[in-house]
């Protein structure tokens, strides 16, 4: 099951009819027609240029926006979990994204606002595109107490993205902008019977062991009890949350009591999304349904950050 699928139709294809045979008569042979002498060649009809059609554009935005510069690389780290390439929102309210995963599988939803920065000005909204990885790379150069800023001017054609490192020293780098995504991408909405919320550690340290026997993981909740069950070849894994032990699993609402809620769902994704909010939140929301997708969602310190994971459908 994907997250975005798209239905195409296809029209039954009309029957041809086979052609009749007509009889075939005899014909005298042709007299061979004298080899014209070469000349100039015609001249080409004049053909009207047709109007190239222009592809649909986003505005760039204009922007400078302050922020802690270990608290940036922890959001980056977060999104590049699903994408290596994002495209930010920038608006006067603050910064957002949205974005699928390669194979539409999985999808990012990211808000923040504008009070969440230390300073935050905006001349001109639109969209940003640019490689996280490429970011990071920076912030991971970065200290504690270091501060980011980021700023795009109209100064440049190619509208570069301006981190400015100020530390023990000031440092500036440019990041090439990219063509931002074109496609709008609706938030799902969903109805989920079971929502769960544990410590973040406790969901990296889960997903980390049931991925030592199988490639995929079923979560079973009843009430009471959170169940994450693995199963290899020759191995298996059952790793089991109780409520109100150890202190781990927070809270644990089922709407349907009568039957476990169970769904499958691939541990690459489940490990990607974990490590990657573990230094955003100390704690994880988990909402889902049999055989629906998984929310997993996540507070910062003052914006929000949400994962939607298609499920893996068994097949009996």
């Amino acid at each position: 099951m994907k997250i975005l699928s798209e239905e195409n139709e296809v029209s039954e294809p009309t029957p041809s009819q086979e052609p009749t045979a007509e009889p075939q008569t005899t014909e005298p042979a042709a007299t061979p027609e004298p080899t014209p002498m070469a000349g100039p060649e015609p001249m080409d009809e004049e053909v009207e240029p047709q109007p190239v059609e222009e592809k649909p554009t986003k505005p760039l935005p204009i922007f400078r926006l302050k922020l802690n510069a270990k608290v940036l690389e922890a959001i980056f780290t977060a999104i590049v979990s699903l994408v290596e390439e994002a495209s930010f929102t920038v608006s006067a309210m603050g910064i957002s994204l949205k974005a699928l995963c390669s194979d539409r599988v999985a999808m990012v939803v990211f808000d923040y606002p504008k009070e969440a920065f230390e300073e935050f000005s905006v001349d001109k909204e639109g969209e940003l595109a640019f490689n996280l990885k490429e970011a990071l790379k920076v912030l991971r150069r970065t200290g504690k107490e270091d501060m980011v800023e980021l700023v795009t001017t109209d100064e440049a054609k190619m509208l570069p993205l301006n981190l400015k490192i100020h530390g023990k020293y000031e440092r500036a780098f440019d990041l090439p902008s990219l063509e931002p995504e074109i496609e709008d991408l609706p938030t799902p909405k969903l109805s989920l019977g079971t929502h769960v919320k544990l410590a973040v550690e406790s969901l990296v340290g889960i997903v980390e062991d049931a991925a030592l026997v199988s490639d995929h993981v079923k979560i079973v909740t009843q009430p009471e009890i959170l169940q994450f069950l693995a199963e290899g070849d020759s191995t298996k894994a059952d790793i089991k949350l109780v409520k109100g032990l150890h202190g781990q699993l927070l809270e644990l609402e089922v709407r349907d009591i009568a039957k476990p809620t169970q769904a499958v769902f691939s541990l690459k994704y489940l490990q990607a999304i974990a490590k990657g909010i573990k230094d955003l939140a100390d704690v994880v929301n988990l909402d889902y349904s049999t055989e629906m997708p998984i929310q997993i969602s996540a507070q910062t310190t003052k914006g929000s950050i949400v994962y939607y994971l298609a499920p893996r459908i068994e097949v009996e």
